[in-house]
């Protein structure tokens, strides 16, 4: 697996130092042993890796920011063409936009545009990929007010599976555009991308804080009541200790403060308070509150690797992961189910249970995006979305948290008070062919696979929530 002369980046074989680093992704869980792995500097070292993965039988996948819930960046005998390298962001002097390369995280994307006042709809973890996010949807704490990051592609320059490079936008091939903003990776190689930026007021209300409720049903209710009614993107989680459930909100408020305020305070009254940090900050104190949060999201994340992890500390850590993302459907029984489900401790393992929580956030924006996307949106079906969760480090413990995680979504689905398809693919923790069908509805799908055959005939971008192609008949 010689390097092609005309590649320019780092070319990675077992043999090679720094292979077992490149090897790693957010989920440790899923790390494969691809063939090669092309750290690629720029657009034309991911056309001499395509086609040398092409000439040579390999099969390819692509990896921005390596979070991929399935682990579709870290294939066994595949060349994996690595995007990181390639993370610059450069800002329109209008400030209303921003250039990003394939592999820039949100954090990077944070570091350049809040000094100006400016923000792209990002996720809530600082070390995801803008692109892996982007295309495949997207939420974050500004999504209630500016759509998924997927509705905020203005442009994307791609690399097509013959090698063509082209910029895919509106107006030069609506359909495209149309695919490439929520259906994933199936289309191409994204190498940069064109977002749109928003404006951040000078303060909100963020931080968090964490109570043990009186009254867990109680609690459910008022933080789903809440969640239905702002403006903005409060999130939320719910986990427990030796001595039982506790529920932590993470307010991001853009104001008027007093009623914010006023509903934090009703919050805390729910229970008793065990950390407070809620208060005025501004977003980049926001975003360095979200660095510290994931950087703490693994208790004991086991022993630093002596790697450059690019200031990405997942990288220097194992990290196990299962989830699966669930929307209500019937909320009053569904939020009796989640009561019980918080409350049950059975013959649970506390040690286990201590790297379990549910995730909470709203579903949908409040408003549908122009032009239409892939993406489904319909803010009349908007709803809460939960997320039962389990991040560990022992390999040893791979069965019992993924039998938890996988017990309480067959629970919900077998009580009919979730929806059978997921609200979006990269919020699907299973690649089933009838449930990615399920997300666009069958005419959107039929479209996606007419579209997969015009640009990728062969599917050779099939590590991902898959669109296979579809001969037009």
């Amino acid at each position: 697996m010689s390097k092609p002369a005309r590649f320019k980046g780092q070319w990675l074989t077992a043999e090679s130092g720094g292979f077992a680093w490149a090897q790693r992704i957010y989920n440790s869980r899923l790390v494969a042993s691809p063939r090669v792995i092309a750290r690629c500097g720029g657009v034309n070292d991911v056309r001499s890796a395509l086609a040398y993965a092409r000439e040579n039988g390999l099969e390819v996948a692509v990896r921005s920011g390596g979070h991929s819930q399935l682990g579709f960046s870290s294939v066994d005998d595949a060349m994996i063409i690595d995007m990181r390298p390639i993370s610059w962001v450069r800002l329109d002097p209008s400030r209303t936009s921003a250039w990003v390369g394939g592999g820039a995280l949100a954090r990077d994307i944070a570091a350049e545009t809040l000094p100006f006042g400016v923000a792209a709809v990002t996720g809530t973890l600082p070390s995801v990929g803008i692109a892996g996010l982007s295309l495949g949807t997207g939420q974050g704490h500004l999504s209630n007010r500016y759509g998924f990051s997927c509705d905020n592609i203005l442009a994307a320059e791609m690399v097509l599976a013959d090698g063509t490079v082209t910029t895919v936008t509106a107006e030069s091939d609506p359909d495209l555009f149309w695919a490439i903003r929520g259906a994933g990776a199936n289309f191409g190689i994204v190498t940069a991308l064109q977002v749109r930026l928003h404006p951040v007021p000078e303060q909100i209300l963020g931080g968090q804080v964490v109570i043990r409720p009186t009254d867990v049903r109680e609690a459910a209710q008022w933080v789903y009541d809440h969640m239905d009614g702002s403006p903005d993107q409060p999130c939320a989680s719910w986990f427990r200790d030796d001595e039982g459930p506790l529920v932590a909100l993470q307010p991001c408020h853009h104001g008027p403060f007093d009623e914010a305020e006023k509903a934090v305070d009703a919050f805390r009254g729910l229970g008793e308070v065990l950390e407070d940090d809620v208060r005025l900050l501004t977003y980049r104190e926001l975003d360095d509150q979200m660095v510290a949060n994931e950087e703490n999201r693994v208790a004991g994340a086991g022993e630093d690797s002596g790697e450059d992890t690019e200031n990405v500390w997942w990288m220097a850590h194992d990290r196990r992961e299962r989830w699966e993302f669930l929307t209500f459907t019937d909320d009053e029984k569904a939020l009796d189910l989640f009561a019980e489900a918080v409350l049950e401790r059975g013959e649970e393992d506390s040690e286990l249970a201590s790297h379990r929580s549910f995730e909470w956030w709203w579903t949908q924006p409040r408003e549908a995006p122009e032009p239409p996307s892939a993406q489904p949106h319909d803010p009349s079906k908007a709803g809460l979305g939960f997320c039962p969760t389990a991040s560990w480090t022992e390999a040893a413990d791979d069965e019992a948290h993924i039998s938890w995680v996988d017990g309480i979504a067959a629970r919900f689905r077998e009580a009919g008070v979730i929806g059978e398809a997921a609200d979006a693919i990269n919020h699907m923790g299973t690649s089933d062919q009838a449930r990615i069908e399920a997300v666009y509805g069958s005419e959107a799908y039929a479209r996606l696979g007419a579209i997969k055959h015009r640009v990728d005939p062969e599917n050779v971008f099939r590590h991902n929530m898959n669109i296979p192609p579809v001969a037009p008949s």
